[in-house]
């Protein structure tokens, strides 16, 4: 007569392989789906890169602290041409700002990729 704890330990075992089977197909079906990367696309954008640019540089215009203002501007403009430099384009940014007592500055951006240039002449005033 067969052992019952035989039967009980294969049938554990069974379990447990068709158990484990059922979860490994059930998470490759649910595996999230890739989604594609447009990041690059918008980052090249040249035209979002000026509206954005612009908007950063009003906000940095508007710094009542002479000393902040400067200094501000100077790691925007840094961080500009690095963050170009990653995405193998280049970006001018010049400006009329040189004292703290100027009302209105301007500034002038131009944006160089293999596709296109963009210039753009922004003024902001304080």
């Amino acid at each position: 007569m067969p052992n019952s704890s035989n039967f009980k330990a294969q049938f554990i075992m069974l379990s447990v392989v068709a158990i484990v089977s059922v979860l490994y197909l059930f998470s490759l079906w649910a595996q999230p789906t890739d989604i594609v990367d447009l990041s690059s696309q918008i980052l090249v954008d040249e035209y979002f890169l000026m509206q954005n640019m612009a908007n950063n540089l009003r906000y940095i215009t508007h710094i009542d602290d002479c000393e902040v203002l400067n200094y501000s501007l100077q790691e925007y403009i840094q961080f500009v041409k690095g963050f170009a430099k990653e995405k193998n384009i280049r970006i001018d940014i010049d400006h009329n700002f040189s004292n703290c007592n100027q009302k209105i500055v301007e500034y002038n951006i131009t944006i160089y990729t293999p596709d296109r240039n963009v210039s753009s002449r922004i003024i902001f005033t304080r």
